[in-house]
């Protein structure tokens, strides 16, 4: 009997260090195959986020979008740059210390990730963009 107690805690113990290894792996896994560059529009950005399945449907996903420009605006150290939409939602772009020339008009891809968004009252916010 005192054998078994002397094993019982180093088995336990083993057990569980190989349980978390596997956990770890299993998750790893999971996020590495859930990663992808989804192209969308503004639009379907601005409607996802009214119809409130913006994250669900893009939570883990790099966004490629391209729009066109409707307005710029300055906002201490960020750009905003608000994009034509089909919706009756907006969608906006907010560029932090951007040294670029965008104007009304213009059409631009952008890139960013779908985790980092804001509802806005009646839009999305996507923050930290890159112009492609």
């Amino acid at each position: 009997m005192d054998r078994l107690k002397r094993f019982k805690y180093p088995l336990l113990i083993i057990v569980a260090i190989v349980a978390s290894i596997g956990i770890f792996f299993l998750g790893s896994i999971y996020a590495l195959d859930h990663l992808s560059i989804r192209q969308i529009t503004p639009t379907q950005a601005a409607n996802a986020m009214k119809d409130d399945h913006f994250w669900s449907s893009y939570r883990e996903n790099t966004l490629l979008i391209t729009g066109d420009v409707i307005s710029v605006a300055k906002s201490g150290n960020n750009t905003i740059v608000s994009f034509k939409t089909d919706s009756s939602y907006s969608a906006e772009c907010s560029f932090t210390n951007f040294n670029g020339n965008i104007t009304k008009d213009q059409t631009i891809k952008v890139i960013t990730v779908a985790n980092a968004a804001e509802r806005e009252p009646s839009g999305v916010k996507l923050n930290n963009c890159l112009l492609q």
